[in-house]
C-alpha cells in the first residue's frame, strides 16, 4: 500500500476513535475528513502529472538501452548519378581524304586524314556522307570529312547533330604558260619547257567569250608563267593581247569552281 494512502487511513481511524470517545457522530466526521483529504490528494496527483509532462517534453528522447539511434529515423543519403560520357567514335579512311571547314568542295581545305591515321568523330553532319571530326592537322579544331572512303567505329547514336555553316565563296586561281610550240602539236611538251614567251599580256573578262566587262589586265612573267589568283567561281574569258604576241588560242573560255586551282591554261606561239 502507498505511504500516502496508509497515512490517510490512520488519520480516519484516529478521528473515529476520537468521535467514539466523545460520543459524536463518527461516520459524519470521517466522511467529511475523507472528502477533504481525497480532494487534496487529487490536486497533488494532478500537479505531479503536469510537472512530469513538462519535464518529459523538455528532456531529450533516448532510445532504449542497447538500441542507440533506433528512436530516430534518418532518410538514406542519395549519391548523385553523373551523366555517362559517350564512348568515343573513331574514323579511318582507305584513301587520303581532305578535311574542310564545311561539308563540300565550296569550303576551304584545312587538313587531311591520310591512310593509316585515325581521328575522333565529334558530330554527325546533317549533310549526307560528311562527319565533323578532330582536325588531324590542327589539334583542338574540327573539320568536315567526306565519308565516301571512311570507316567509322563506335556508337553513332551518341553523337549530336551539327548545324553546317553557310558556304562562303573561297578564292580560286588560274595558272598556265605562254610558250613557243616548236613541234606544233598544241601541247607544252617537256622539251619545250625552255621555250618561253615572257611578258605576254592578257585581258580577263567575266562571262562567256568574248566576255562582258573586263575584270583584270594581266601579264606572264619573264619565264612565261601566267598566274591569276583570288577569283570567285564563275565563267571567265581570257584573251591574249595581239599587240603583245600572236598567241593561240585567240581566246580561252574557263569555267571556274570555288577553291579550284587551274594550272593548265597555256597559250602557244608558233615558230
Amino acid at each position: 500500500m502507498r505511504p500516502g494512502r496508509t497515512a490517510q487511513y490512520l488519520f480516519i481511524g484516529l478521528v473515529g476513535l476520537f468521535g467514539a470517545a466523545c460520543g459524536g457522530p463518527t461516520d459524519t466526521i470521517a466522511k467529511q475528513v475523507l472528502g477533504s483529504e481525497t480532494s487534496r490528494a487529487i490536486d497533488t496527483i494532478a500537479a505531479s502529472t503536469r510537472q512530469a509532462l513538462v519535464t518529459l517534453g523538455a528532456a531529450p528522447t533516448k532510445s532504449p538501452a542497447g538500441f542507440e539511434g533506433a528512436a530516430t529515423s534518418t532518410a538514406p543519403s542519395i549519391t548523385p548519378q553523373s551523366t555517362p560520357t559517350p564512348a568515343s567514335v573513331w574514323v579511318e579512311v582507305r584513301i587520303d581524304t581532305n578535311c574542310r571547314i564545311g561539308p563540300g568542295k565550296d569550303f576551304e581545305m584545312v587538313g587531311a586524314l591520310l591512310v593509316g591515321e585515325r581521328t575522333r568523330v565529334v558530330q554527325r553532319s546533317t549533310i549526307p556522307d560528311y562527319w565533323v571530326v578532330d582536325n588531324p592537322d590542327n589539334p583542338g579544331r574540327t573539320c568536315y570529312l567526306w565519308g565516301a572512303y571512311a570507316t567509322v567505329e563506335g556508337d553513332l547514336g551518341s553523337l549530336p547533330l551539327d548545324v553546317p555553316p553557310t558556304p562562303t565563296p573561297v578564292p580560286a586561281s588560274i595558272a598556265g604558260w605562254s610558250y613557243i610550240d616548236r613541234n606544233g602539236n598544241g601541247t607544252r611538251d617537256s622539251e619545250e619547257s625552255g621555250e618561253i614567251v615572257g611578258y605576254a599580256r592578257f585581258t580577263l573578262r567575266v562571262g562567256n567569250c568574248p566576255g562582258e566587262e573586263t575584270l583584270r589586265l594581266v601579264e606572264s612573267n619573264a619565264y612565261g608563267r601566267l598566274f591569276i589568283p583570288s577569283l570567285l567561281s564563275g565563267t571567265y574569258c581570257l584573251i591574249p593581247d595581239p599587240e603583245s604576241h600572236a598567241l593561240l588560242p585567240e581566246q580561252y573560255e574557263i569555267e571556274l569552281e570555288s577553291n579550284q586551282q587551274l594550272d593548265d591554261i597555256n597559250f602557244r606561239l608558233l615558230p
